[in-house]
């Protein structure tokens, strides 16, 4: 009997890539096998460095297209799991990096806008959508406490970061972790977002926010139902706002 298997990894975001990690992961222990987890950048839709380690999967970097690795028999979303599964099998997923521990709590905001203007899928919305809900969740953090407390804003537009800043109340300290630190960008939101006590998800929705909140077991605040986009999959500690 094969006590392990190969999966050629999808090319695109870090959020889809980690629901396959998590998925297989979860098929792992459940069947008492190991991954070879190919991590597709050639004819990628996005190319990302691979910094992710895996108890029950070996993620290799090169992929012998002449092979086929794929293994459609094996589920790969994660409403086929339960929320144990999930988040049982996120504890064997870790950072390679050693990121320094910090001495502040946060709350994180996540901000995204620019791939998901599109307003085709359940996913994707407007321009207008985007605002009333950026609107609102700077409404929300002003309303919070009347005390200090730190946040961290992970967005992909410096101009949208800049406003949001500028709404806030003076008694909101914006924090900038894991700066001078030599990672990807999206490694360091990333887990900027897994280290938060909150997540407010400015966007309908993000796998990237919603893997981090998996990860990072917190919990996740969303504009809109869960059942209006692909958020019910993740089964994630979710607040309405």
């Amino acid at each position: 009997m094969l006590n392990s298997f190969d999966f050629n990894g999808r090319p695109d975001g870090l959020g889809n890539r980690l629901v396959e990690l998590i998925c297989l992961e979860i098929y792992c222990i459940k069947n008492n096998l190991k991954c070879n987890y190919y991590w597709r950048n050639q004819y990628a839709f996005r190319t990302y460095k691979n910094l992710f380690e895996c108890e029950n999967i070996t993620i290799q970097d090169k992929i012998e297209y002449k092979i086929d690795y794929k293994t459609n028999k094996i589920p790969v979303s994660l409403e086929f799991y339960t929320k144990d599964e999930i988040y049982n099998a996120a504890k064997n997923i870790n950072l390679k990096y050693n990121l320094p521990k910090l001495d502040y709590e946060y709350i994180a905001i996540h901000i995204r806008g620019t791939d998901k203007l599109l307003n085709r899928t359940c996913d994707e919305f407007t321009l207008e959508f985007f605002r009333t809900n950026l609107d609102k969740c700077i409404k929300i953090i002003n309303n919070l406490s009347s005390e200090n407390f730190n946040i961290v804003i992970c967005s992909d537009e410096i101009t949208i970061k800049n406003h949001f800043i500028d709404q806030l109340n003076n008694n909101i300290i914006v924090k900038e972790p894991y700066n001078n630190i030599d990672l990807p960008e999206n490694y360091k939101d990333l887990y900027k977002l897994v280290g938060a006590k909150e997540i407010y998800m400015v966007p309908k929705f993000s796998s990237y926010a919603s893997c981090a909140s998996i990860l990072g077991n917190n919990i996740l605040h969303s504009f809109v139902d869960e059942n209006e986009s692909s958020l019910w999959k993740y089964k994630c500690n979710l607040k309405m706002e």
